[in-house]
């Protein structure tokens, strides 16, 4: 049996092959592929000096920059595994996460390290300008990386109150990344900045598959992301960019091409858009073309425990909405309730089978259970298979259509939300005798956040009330954006509410 190769090894090649090549730029910073392989390794050995191998699990808490990229290629050196957290996410989120996982340690820098200190967190702040200087004795302990050892832990919206962690093993990472370094760049021929944080699947596509390849990796401030008019503006200085973005963004990006001040910068349009995290719509399809009838537009589809995908297709002018067919390596099977497959044109459940599956999810082994199944398909040996709750059905060319979710998760603006981890945030305030939680969509605003409530006897709390006990329990983008008081829930025949 061959050996297995690691991510960061074959990014490390590529650092002996170019090792002069830039390899990543964040504002007035860069960094070669050479040097970001000695920088790593340096911050591996110090890991590795205080006593982080495999099987360690090491937080990462860091806004974007330079130092975060050095920062995730060390931990996966070391041997450990890494645990991204977001500089948005209130404090009671990331104690969680932290001790849901067992990180042994975080690393930080000092502009964040009063939160983590007040956990009680052990951390770890790199003497950065020690780091960059040559170490000839820094020579890492020998880790063997197997392919079922854990690259990374990545936290979702659970519905039991907590979000859940998704395990991915270096098997999962390798082939995903390795799928879209070879099948995908070299048909688009564009490289991806950076414009996921790494608590998204999204980073994965853009980061690794850059590196890989050979390119540079841009990293994107997120004030930069928000505004489409400076977005565009970078664009037109960086000609052979794809952006790799939810379909909400390229809506708002369409949105201001459509403006008086946008229609002069068309010529600066992305050379190519993958679009994953949402449904893609047929208006949304129809208005990109019509804009811009020459687009290389893509849909990717896939949740965070296939690491990133499990299919994805380029979308043509004329073209129905649809999100392709499997990823070479994974197999699908639609199903009905009883886990049986349906004929072709028949909606079912869509369960994904193939090296991407993740491991599982931390410390829930019934969901675990639940979620990836030993299925049979068609006769054959038993596999395992991904359980998506995604509705879909195919059509006579074997491409897949999205239908929509079986169960209460929904995606806005490409963060996946389970509704019931809002509500229970809700139930938690002392006044709240119900809650529930809705998705309502408009035209101005695409998909909103409405919670509706209930509350005991005759108190009330101000949407500004509501909104400052969320925060300390929900990131940003769980927060309601709507709160409607209701007298009295409607309820079903058998006391439940009536949704």
């Amino acid at each position: 049996m061959d050996k297995f190769t690691s991510i960061h090894e074959n990014i490390f090649f590529r650092s002996l092959t170019s090792p002069d090549t830039v390899a990543i730029i964040h504002n007035n910073e860069q960094v070669s592929f050479g040097l970001l392989n000695q920088y790593s390794t340096n911050l591996a050995w110090e890991l590795q000096q205080s006593g982080i191998g495999n099987g360690s699990r090491v937080g990462i808490y860091m806004p974007p920059s330079v130092n975060l990229a050095i920062t995730i290629l060390a931990v996966l050196k070391s041997g450990a595994a890494y645990v991204p957290l977001s500089t948005s996410f209130p404090e009671d989120r990331i104690r969680y996460i932290l001790h849901d996982s067992d990180a042994k340690l975080v690393i930080t820098d000092n502009s964040l390290s009063t939160l983590l200190a007040s956990m009680q967190t052990r951390m770890l702040i790199p003497d950065w300008n020690a780091l960059k200087q040559p170490a000839e004795k820094r020579v890492l302990k020998p880790n063997l990386i197997k392919e079922t050892d854990l690259a990374y832990i990545m936290y979702t919206s659970g519905s039991t109150g907590n979000s859940k962690g998704v395990m991915i093993e270096h098997r999962n990472l390798s082939y995903y990344a390795n799928w879209f370094t070879d099948h995908v760049i070299p048909e688009t021929r564009v490289s991806l900045p950076l414009t996921s944080s790494f608590i998204f699947a999204a980073a994965v596509t853009q980061f690794y598959s850059t590196l890989l390849s050979g390119k540079t990796l841009h990293i994107l401030d997120p004030l930069l992301i928000r505004q489409p008019g400076k977005l565009i503006e970078w664009y037109s200085t960086h000609p052979h960019m794809g952006i790799y973005c939810v379909p909400t963004l390229w809506s708002e990006i369409l949105n201001y091409f459509e403006t008086a001040e946008g229609a002069e910068c068309k010529t600066s349009v992305p050379a190519c858009v993958y679009l994953s995290g949402e449904a893609v719509t047929d208006e949304l399809l129809n208005r990109s073309f019509r804009i811009f009838p020459h687009l290389q537009l893509w849909n990717l589809y896939g949740p965070t425990e296939a690491t990133a995908n499990i299919t994805a297709c380029r979308l043509h002018q004329h073209d129905k909405t649809h999100i392709g067919k499997p990823l070479h390596g994974t197999r699908v099977m639609i199903v009905d309730d009883e886990m049986k497959p349906v004929e072709t044109g028949s909606i079912g459940e869509l369960l994904a089978s193939g090296e991407g599956i993740a491991r599982g999810y931390v410390n829930l082994p019934e969901l675990t259970a639940n979620t990836f199944l030993s299925v049979k398909n068609n006769g054959n040996d038993p596999a395992r298979f991904y359980r998506s709750g995604d509705l879909v059905k195919e059509d006579e060319s074997g491409r897949l259509i999205y239908i929509g979710r079986k169960d209460q998760q929904v995606k806005i603006r490409g963060y996946r939300i389970e509704l019931p981890e809002i509500e229970l945030a809700l139930l938690s305030i002392p006044e709240v005798k119900y809650a529930v939680v809705k998705v309502v969509e408009n035209r101005k605003n695409g998909k909103t956040l409405v919670a509706y409530l209930e509350y005991r006897g005759n108190v009330s709390l101000s949407v500004s009330e509501l909104r400052k006990t969320l925060v300390q329990r929900l990131p940003d983008f769980m927060v309601p954006e709507i709160f409607v008081r209701l007298e009295h829930f409607p309820q079903l025949p058998n006391g439940k509410i009536d949704r």
